[in-house]
Order: C-alpha cells, then structure tokens, then sequence
C-alpha cells in the first residue's frame, strides 16, 4: 500500500483524534475543509505532540506513585510481620522483593546479616561465610519501616529457604584470606 496508518478504537490519543478527523474529511470529499485542517496541524503538530507525550508520561508516574502510596497504605499497620517474598531487583546498595500480593519493598545492604559484596554479572549477593542471594530467591522477609511521604518500604531477610554456600566464591576467599 503506497499509504498506511492505523490507530486504536476508541480513539485515546489526540494524534489519532487528529488523523481520525483528517481522514474523515477526506473520506466525504471535504477537500477545501482538508487543506485547511492540514495547514493548521501541521503547524501545531510538533508542539501538539510533544505537550500530549509530556501529559503522557506524567500520567503514567503518578498512576505509579499512587500505586506506592496506596500499598504503602496497606502495609503501613504490618510493621513486623513475616512475608514470603521473592528477589526482584537487586543493585549495589540491596535489593527489591515482592511480596505474594505483588507488593514491592527494598531490602537495604545494611540490615544484611553478613558482609556482602554484590556481583553484578551474575546478579548475586555474596556474604563473607559463603551464603549467597541470587535474583528470584524465594526468602521470607520483615517489614522493618514504611514512609508514606517518601512512598517506600524496607524490609529485611529473617530467612532464606535453602541457604546456599557456592564452593567457587568460597574457594576464592579462602584463597584471598592466604595472600594477606
């Protein structure tokens, strides 16, 4: 086809909305109406655009910051009780679980039972006696805080199902602690 375009019904974007309009008058053969809506949008377009891309994506941030504010809502009373959760997302400075009812927190590095360094290749946490946390762990956690105003939760691990030592990073402290 030399021309295409397509959009959604109902029509939920103004730049559909726009060609949905000039398409139509094409449709009925409104050519003196069409050249003067194509004149007009195309000098609008850009500016248009980008303000419905803008309203979009902020739209969007508070549709997700509502979601924290309202979980954190619901948590808000729980401070200290037991989840079953799984690692999510981990990053230098801890890592995010989610809870069974798709809830999400943060597990600080600091509040780790060990020393752990964070192994970004293999997304894993690696403490100094060997145990190690990988992304998807099931573990079980403790709500320890919830801060409205700042919209987040942090929890701590109170246990890991299967506790797992890896030989490869405890063969390299091992041989790291004889090089002192």
């Amino acid at each position: 086809a030399r021309y295409y375009t397509h959009f959604t019904s109902p029509i939920r974007r103004y730049p559909d909305l726009i060609l949905h309009r000039l398409i139509h008058r094409l449709v009925l053969g409104e050519s003196n109406h069409l050249k003067k809506d194509i004149y007009h949008f195309e000098s609008i377009l850009s500016d248009v655009s980008k303000h419905t891309s803008d309203q979009e994506r902020k739209a969007v941030q508070m549709e997700r910051d509502v979601a924290k504010l309202k979980s954190c809502e619901f948590m808000a009373d729980k401070v200290g009780n037991h989840f079953k959760a799984m690692i999510s997302q981990m990053m230098p400075s801890g890592m995010f679980v989610k809870l069974k009812n798709g809830i999400e927190g943060f597990v600080p590095l600091r509040v780790l039972d060990d020393y752990y360094m964070y192994d970004e290749a293999h997304l894993t946490f690696v403490g100094r006696r060997g145990k190690k946390y990988k992304l998807g762990d099931p573990i079980k956690v403790e709500l320890l805080d919830v801060d409205l105003y700042q919209k987040k939760m942090d929890f701590q691990i109170v246990d890991k199902k299967q506790p797992k030592k890896d030989s490869k990073y405890e063969n390299y402290r091992t041989k790291q602690k004889g090089k002192a």
